[in-house]
């Protein structure tokens, strides 16, 4: 049977890279636009599948193009991309509404061009994607609300990683507005960070040589690699969704576990992409109604919901806890929905604040005993969702590893 197929996208990039993927599909007539005018002509004809980026829609409201879609063309498969150039939560709200009306399939944001492509390939043709080749776990760590701690679990973690096991930990500062990696480790001229990769990141040209070339290592912790965030700030928003895939996929092949710190705000491509592709997602709060029940709230109902992401996608860790603050861990994670990976105690005497301003990370620090054994507690739980097997620590740390894991439901039933 001959399918005839329309895929309307957004510039002749997409449509040459869908064209490549779907060449071998000769047997099927396959039309495509990349502007409205065009698409408008071409939908005279009849389809049995479409596909349609709705950044061609810029001048018309959903509910008009869309309805009209339905009306033309009753009889096809339809897929919509959501937009990513006029981002409003309410519009792409009224566009998920109407497509499960109209039994459209929606292709969610945080997607490269190349990917939309491709998920348009998978729809129009069945097209198989193939499998991606082995490559690292990415953690991505993100805080509910601003300064909740999130750099801080991922600085610790990366650290307790490269402390108790053998493996090339990749530390990514990919908090383009709040960069505070290098303070928390003390680094006072940053010669090589991301922005110094620009130039390599502009291109799509970067390599594992070069990601290695601009990344410190750590005192004592040669298994312990650090991309230190930008210091222009201002030009967070320049950096792309492309650009960043590129950079995230060389650190999957380059390192065995990549780790990943963002900023709280969904409004630039490596909060976005590095949350949207992460294989684990951890939300850092802090027990206050600000961080867990408005903030965080807020934006996963305005946008990362909109990404495809569920609930139970995320895992939680409660910082700063104390006997003080009222509210047991339990409870947060009830209110979220949220499965609780791992608490952490406030630190007392004013030693959490002297370790970011003097620049030496927690773990590192005197008499933190107890901080020690919650992100152990965190980075064993973390090996065993990625099917890491702790023969891979160096044999130094076998024997406590061993004990890690035999404190783990005894931490879990206090939590």
């Amino acid at each position: 049977m001959v399918l005839k197929l329309l895929a309307a996208l957004c510039n002749a990039e997409q449509i040459d890279f869908l064209t490549d993927l779907t060449k071998s599909s000769i047997d099927n007539q396959i039309v495509t636009v990349q502007s409205y005018e065009q698409f408008i002509l071409k939908m005279e004809g009849t389809y049995d599948r479409i596909a349609v980026h709705c950044d061609l829609f810029q001048c018309t409201y959903p509910w008009e193009w869309m309805v009209d879609l339905k009306i033309r063309q009753p009889q096809a498969r339809i897929m919509i991309a959501l937009s990513t150039k006029s981002y409003d939560s309410i519009y792409n709200d009224v566009i998920t509404r109407l497509a499960v009306d109209f039994d459209f399939t929606i292709v969610p944001l945080g997607l490269s061009e190349q990917e939309i492509a491709e998920k348009f390939a998978q729809g129009l043709l069945n097209y198989p994607l193939a499998l991606p080749s082995k490559r690292a776990a990415l953690i991505t760590l993100i805080s509910a609300s601003s300064k909740d701690g999130a750099t801080t679990l991922a600085v610790n973690t990366a650290l307790t990683l490269a402390k108790t096991t053998s493996l090339k930990i990749g530390l990514l500062d990919l908090n383009l507005k709040a960069p505070d990696i290098k303070d928390n480790f003390n680094i006072a001229q940053a010669r090589k960070s991301l922005f110094s990769l620009r130039p390599k990141l502009n291109s799509n040209s970067i390599t594992s040589v070069d990601l290695m070339e601009h990344c410190y290592t750590y005192k004592g912790f040669k298994n312990l690699y650090l991309l230190l965030g930008s210091h222009r700030r201002d030009t967070a928003g320049d950096l792309t969704i492309e650009q960043m895939k590129n950079l995230i996929d060389v650190a999957r092949r380059t390192f065995d576990i990549v780790i990943a710190d963002v900023h709280t705000f969904a409004d630039n491509a490596a909060t976005i992409y590095a949350i949207k592709h992460a294989d684990h997602r951890w939300i850092v709060t802090q027990p206050n109604y600000v961080s867990f029940k408005s903030s965080w709230v807020d934006w996963y109902d305005c946008y990362w919901r909109h990404c495809g992401l569920e609930k139970d996608s995320f895992s939680l860790i409660v910082n700063r806890m104390s006997v003080n603050s009222g509210m047991k861990a339990s409870a947060i994670e009830a209110d979220l929905g949220i499965k609780l990976l791992g608490v952490i105690s406030n630190v007392m005497g004013g030693e959490g604040i002297k370790a970011v301003n003097e620049g030496l990370p927690l773990l590192l620090a005197e008499n933190n005993g107890a901080f020690t054994k919650e992100m152990n507690v965190i980075a064993s739980r973390l090996l065993e969702r990625i099917g890491i097997e702790f023969s891979d620590a160096p044999s130094d740390n076998k024997q406590a590893f061993g004990f890690l894991s035999k404190i783990v439901s005894v931490m879990t039933a206090k939590l």
